[in-house]
């Protein structure tokens, strides 16, 4: 009976507090900081409350060894979403009582971080129906077999506008063995679900909620259950009663389910044949909603008005407002950018040698001197040849576990110049950190050759305006058959190199062959046509300033350029070699201020890593070589705890940001979760945000099983992905603002506020590409600046949560700069020379 009791039940009945083992629950007893975090995580899953993953939380609690077992399951979601950070050293103090301060800062923090994560429900296999309202369909696009009309009701008023699946009768046709009309172009069949992908065994009963417009048809609503594009099987829809004045049919087709044949990664069909023999052309078949039930019961029992509620939480969209964007707020946000890249090239360090619990070691290509002890920066080290050892045959590193590197600021290093195959400059061991010291420019890492300022690198060749490098002893290949060069870029990238593509890269040279045609192109000088020319010698395939071509058969590398010696005109050639400027791999690794440029593979890697972090870096001029088309800062494999923020990636021929899931020689899943891809400027690189699941090992069933979990791309801003170097690609294979290919689970996960301007190619809010459903995949309040529609495949995507939008993807082939475009760049002040 007393003043607490009732809250005590609560807590009791909904598995927030538990008690002791001797069935007491104390209430006058002091609470510990790890009895606290078992009843806040309990009340966060009692409340259904999804949690954000903060930038800060990548680590363990110092003394998580000494917390109770039944409460370590406890202490990651709290860690993770900054609900609890532990004080000044890192400890969590599991045994330590409560404050009353602390405890209203945990329950403020479980306000906020509710606020941060997107709170809608996720749909799961144990849902009694789904519904589906007319606003939230999409076409299944051309070519695809069902799909639904995108005419919405004028009538807001109405919860879920109807859409309208068919128009008048210069648009409607009637198909050969089918009781039903298409739109055209598409080649659609009736109105199907199949984008849906619906499990339809574990939601069989079908209603749908429609009316007619402009025609009234002789017979009742029949629907056709399909797999794929096989002849379906008919049934009936039995009318049932109206929805607010709307016409309902359901059907149960469990029976018909049961006894078709279906694999897993078959798409399941249900087309409505709205249309019979007297249809004249020129009616609509309007559609309020579609939903799948377990039982006839539940779907007859189901209203618009009885479930509004759960509808309005249900649907996972984004609400898309098109506007014209006027020449002011494109100029506005081209100012964002450039003021954001400032920010980041100029960013003071995160890091700093007073945040370092170990020791510190510096170096300093400009000041430093390998006989010096490296431990203060009046004694650096100038190479990074002191950073690893080898003892007994093996490598180890010199920093260890809470160490910390730090480079001087303006500092260049280079790796080997005449190593002969894949290279990396900086290497990493687990456990540390790698930080900037000094001012100027961030310290950069290359895998870069620079062969600039002075006329003795380039030797004339017979064909006029034609150089070709010299040799380099002791090694006259220069790179080697495996080692083929990158991006080759002038003057910190006043202009580029134009890679000339052989038809035939490993002997391109000779009578009868050929090179490429990449399309319209630009070098910084001017703007051409790359055209399909002969190969027969570098004479015929070098036309154009700037345009170059490797030949891996003799090791030479030809450049064309009709203003003199381009050793004596440019003060820095960078010609980009085979390599990773930074690789990372292992755990708890941070990398902040560092600049990771040229490289014909990798920026940044962080392969199989856990807790790995990057902030206020650059990665520039990446990709180029023909067996690899580069990445700015990506992982490949297992990736868990990862923070890419505030960091400025340009000029990457493929992937400037992401992860990728890739099968491993043991064959078992690979997961990428915990991803924070936040805060970052990517400009002039062949996508955006990129996070791909390569189909990785399956169950018997055939299911991938690779994952993607808890991924969060916030707050980036992109522009001009699939223009500059990008464009020396494959035609096809750059311009997509996101890249999310999945064939595995992708669940917990949202792309949002960010920011494209101005995309050369297809323009995906979310790309999926799956033969699972997956859910958990949400893009929200995203602007997307868009071209006029210089170029057909541009087309703007925003995805429904767990729902696979099946699409054809036109590819950017031969994409030119045509005039109109080219004021336009004039017009906002970029040189459209280049």
């Amino acid at each position: 009976n007393s003043w607490y009791s009732g809250y005590v039940g609560w807590a009791l009945d909904n598995n927030i507090l538990e008690g002791y083992p001797d069935g007491t629950f104390k209430p006058d007893a002091p609470i510990t900081r790890e009895e606290m975090a078992a009843a806040a995580v309990r009340y966060i899953n009692y409340a259904g409350i999804n949690l954000p993953r903060v930038s800060t939380a990548v680590y363990e609690y110092s003394d998580e060894d000494s917390v109770s077992s039944w409460a370590a399951e406890y202490l990651k979601p709290l860690r993770i979403s900054g609900i609890i950070e532990g004080d000044k050293n890192g400890n969590f103090n599991p045994s330590q009582n409560l404050t009353r301060a602390e405890i209203a800062t945990v329950i403020v923090r479980i306000i906020d971080a509710k606020a941060k994560a997107w709170q809608g429900y996720l749909p799961s296999s144990d849902d009694d129906f789904m519904i589906f309202g007319a606003k939230y369909l999409y076409s299944a696009g051309t070519g695809v077999t069902g799909g639904l009309g995108t005419e919405l009701s004028d009538d807001d008023t109405l919860p879920y506008p109807a859409l309208a699946a068919f128009s008048d009768a210069d648009t409607a046709r009637r198909v050969a063995g089918y009781d039903s009309h298409v739109l055209e172009p598409a080649t659609v069949t009736g109105i199907s679900a199949n984008v849906l992908e619906l499990d339809i065994t574990k939601t069989p009963v079908v209603k749908i909620c429609y009316s007619y417009e402009n025609y009234e048809p002789n017979s009742a609503l029949t629907g056709t259950y399909r797999i794929n594009n096989t002849d379906g099987t008919k049934f009936d829809m039995n009318p049932c009663a109206d929805d607010e004045g709307w016409k309902t049919a359901v059907a149960d087709i469990s029976s018909i389910v049961a006894n078709t044949p279906f694999n897993e990664q078959d798409f399941r069909h249900v087309v409505f044949n709205a249309f019979d023999d007297g249809y004249d052309g020129d009616g609509k078949f309007l559609i309020r909603y579609i939903g799948f039930f377990k039982t006839v019961a539940d779907a007859e029992a189901f209203t618009s008005e009885n479930q509004k509620e759960y509808l309005k939480d249900y649907f996972l969209y984004s609400d898309i407002d098109y506007s014209e964007a006027s020449q002011e707020t494109i100029d506005s946000y081209t100012e964002l950018m450039r003021n954001r890249i400032n920010e980041i090239l100029n960013a003071e360090s995160a890091i700093t040698p007073d945040d370092i619990t170990g020791t510190c070691y510096y170096i300093s290509s400009i000041n430093g001197d390998d006989s010096n002890d490296g431990l203060s920066p009046d004694t650096p080290w100038k190479s990074l040849e002191n950073l690893f050892y080898t003892k007994m045959g093996v490598e180890f590193s010199t920093a260890k576990p809470g160490d910390g590197v730090f480079f001087e600021r303006g500092s260049v290093f280079y790796p080997e110049i005449y190593y002969n195959n894949s290279i990396a400059c900086l290497g990493t061991a687990s456990g540390v950190t790698y930080g900037a010291y000094g001012e100027g420019d961030k310290p950069m890492f290359t895998c870069a050759v620079n062969l600039g300022g002075g006329a003795g690198t380039w030797y004339e060749t017979d064909y006029e305006n034609v150089y070709v490098l010299s040799e380099i002893d002791p090694n006259p290949d220069f790179c080697g058959e495996k080692a083929d060069i990158g991006n080759i870029v002038f003057n910190g990238g006043e202009m580029i190199g134009v890679r000339v593509r052989p038809m035939d890269k490993d002997d391109p040279f000779g009578p009868g062959k050929t090179t490429k045609d990449m399309g319209y192109l630009g070098n910084g000088v001017d703007v051409f046509h790359s055209g399909g020319t002969s190969c027969e010698n570098p004479g015929d395939a070098l036309r154009h300033n700037l345009e170059f071509i490797h030949d891996f058969k003799e090791g030479k590398l030809y450049l064309y350029w009709d203003k003199g010696n381009p050793g004596e005109y440019f003060d820095q050639i960078m010609i980009s070699r085979l390599g990773t400027c930074i690789p990372t791999g292992d755990e708890n690794i941070t990398i902040d201020n560092l600049s990771a440029m040229y490289s014909s593979f990798v920026g940044v890697s962080f392969n199989d890593a856990v807790n790995f972090k990057i902030t206020n870096c650059e990665a520039g001029f990446i990709g180029g070589c023909l067996d690899s088309v580069g990445t700015g800062i990506g992982g490949y494999g297992i990736a868990d705890g990862i923070i890419i923020s505030n960091c400025y990636i340009h000029d990457v021929e493929d992937g400037p940001i992401g992860a990728q899931c890739v099968s491993n020689a043991s064959g078992d899943p690979i997961n990428i979760q915990n991803m924070e891809l936040s805060d970052n400027v990517i400009v002039a690189c062949g996508n955006g945000v990129e996070v791909f699941n390569h189909m990785g090992p399956v169950d018997e069933n055939g299911i991938a099983q690779n994952k993607i979990i808890n991924v969060k791309a916030t707050n980036n801003l992109m522009a001009y992905i699939g223009y500059g170097i990008t464009q020396q690609q494959s035609p096809g294979a750059v311009g997509n603002i996101l890249c999310a290919s999945i064939y595995g689970e992708f669940a917990d996960s949202i792309y949002e506020n960010n920011t494209m301007i101005l995309s050369n190619g297809s323009v995906y809010g979310c790309y999926l590409a799956t033969d699972t459903q997956p859910r958990g995949w949400q893009t929200r309040n995203n602007t997307y600046i868009l071209n006029e529609k210089l170029i057909d495949s541009v087309y703007f995507y925003e995805t429904l949560n767990y729902i696979n939008h099946t699409m054809n993807k036109k590819l950017r082939t031969n994409v030119p700069y045509n005039e109109r475009y080219l004021t336009y760049l004039s017009s906002i002040g970029i040189d459209t020379s280049g």
